[in-house]
This record gives C-alpha cells, structure tokens and sequence, in this order.
C-alpha cells in the first residue's frame, strides 16, 4: 500500500525532528496533501490512524489539510483553479501551463510541548 510506506516516512521525519527536541513531545501534526500528488487523502490518513498508535506520538492530533490544484499560464501569465483536470487557461485558452500548486505531499508542521520533569526530592 502506497499510502502506508509514506505514511512511515512521515513518522521516519517526526522522528528526527523530535530526537532534536528530546525534552519535548509531540502534540499536533500538520500535513497538507495536494490533490495532484498521487496520494489519496483518506487512505493515507487511515495509515497514519493505524501507525501512530503504535509510535512515541500516541498522543499527537494529526491536522490534515487537502491543497487544490493550481497551474499558471506563461502566456498571459495567469494563475487558476484547475476544475475537473482541466489544465487549459480559461483567461486565453493556452495550453502551455504548468502546475504550482497541489502536487505534494508536505509535513507542514509539529507542535511540540516540552514535557514537565519530575521534581526531585532531597
């Protein structure tokens, strides 16, 4: 399952920013999955949903947020919402566009809590 080995990529990169921030823990995890990136939102989310539990961020909200698919037109240099995959510019009818945005798959942020030490009694 596609979704699941990016998923555990996703996990692999909290990892090492987490190790960075030993005294902290993980309490939100933001991603943002374009529509034009090969990942279905639901399955990906549903791997995460069964992956985390299993992790040190057990405890984690995962945010998830889906981009629309955006493409800009050189030739009348217009950017625009791509509506059915329509990439055509529906300012000058150019085919020659390209996409901006929409296309990743993108670990947005961490919301890290640094986590109370016990007190030490002497």
């Amino acid at each position: 399952m596609h979704e699941r080995s990016l998923a555990q990529a996703l996990l692999n990169q909290i990892a090492e920013i987490a190790n960075a921030h030993p005294a902290s823990k993980v309490v939100v995890i933001r991603i943002s999955i374009g529509l034009f990136s090969g990942v279905e939102p639901e399955l990906f989310r549903m791997a995460l949903e069964t992956m985390v539990p299993d992790s040190p961020y057990h405890d984690a909200k995962i945010e998830m947020g889906v981009v629309e698919i955006e493409a800009h037109c050189p030739q009348c240099d217009h950017r625009f919402p791509v509506k059915a995959f329509s990439f055509t510019c529906p300012r000058c009818g150019g085919q020659d566009t390209s996409v901006v945005q929409g296309e990743d798959l993108v670990l947005e942020s961490l919301v890290l809590e640094e986590e109370a030490s016990c007190p030490t009694t002497t």
